[in-house]
């Protein structure tokens, strides 16, 4: 069932600005933190998205094409969020739960002109780009969020934080984005069953995390 988020743009309050929840959950693979900065050869695959063909929101999305926010853990699951060029949208909601072990939960919804233009201002906001995440070595199971952000020159920024660092932020755009998904997962899934960690959605040719 597809849900509309016509109002997201009200969950700003999930930013740094207004300062609703405090931080990431503390549910705990395993690789490395930090941050790359790199431009897409014309020839990588990851190049090879869907244009954007709504004017409205292309110029609402600012530099930003697509954009995947990713802290699903092996073992205790999590959320990830997927925005693809055209506004459409996918969240995963992973937990613990029978018959599969892992049960993965999917909602499709898409975003107004409005919400995608306060993701572009918060990638600006906290400089994105330049963001350098602290990193240190992995602690056995600990979660590690990931971000993923094509811009339109074709360059690609690609983050990631270990649960046990601090580093606001990157929390800021964690709240905001893991809020989105929060509210698209409040309708009705478009898919329930096991857990597949490899599985992405269509539309983009996600990199690896």
């Amino acid at each position: 069932m597809n849900f509309t988020v016509g109002l997201l743009v009200s969950l700003a309050a999930c930013s740094s600005n207004d300062g609703a929840p405090a931080d990431e959950p503390e549910h705990t693979p395993s690789s490395s933190g930090g941050g790359e900065h790199t431009e897409a050869p014309a020839e990588d695959p990851v190049a090879e998205t869907q244009p954007t063909s709504d004017p409205t929101l292309e110029e609402a999305s600012g530099e930003f094409e697509w954009l995947m926010f990713h802290d699903i853990q092996g073992l205790h699951g999590g959320r990830a969020l997927y925005i693809r060029p055209d506004g459409t949208m996918v969240a995963q909601k992973v937990s613990v739960g029978e018959p599969y072990g892992l049960r993965d939960n999917r909602f499709e919804g898409a975003l107004d002109a409005d919400a995608r233009a306060r993701i572009a201002e918060l990638l600006v906001e906290h400089d994105v780009r330049a963001m350098v995440v602290p990193n240190r070595p992995g602690i056995p199971d600990e979660a590690r969020a990931v971000l993923v952000v094509r811009f339109r020159d074709g360059t690609v920024t690609h983050l990631a934080k270990w649960n046990g660092v601090r580093y606001e932020p990157f929390s800021a755009l964690y709240r905001h984005l893991m809020g989105i998904a929060d509210a698209l997962a409040a309708g009705s899934p478009s898919h329930e069953g096991a857990f597949d960690y490899s599985w992405r959605p269509d539309g983009v040719t996600w990199p690896p995390l």
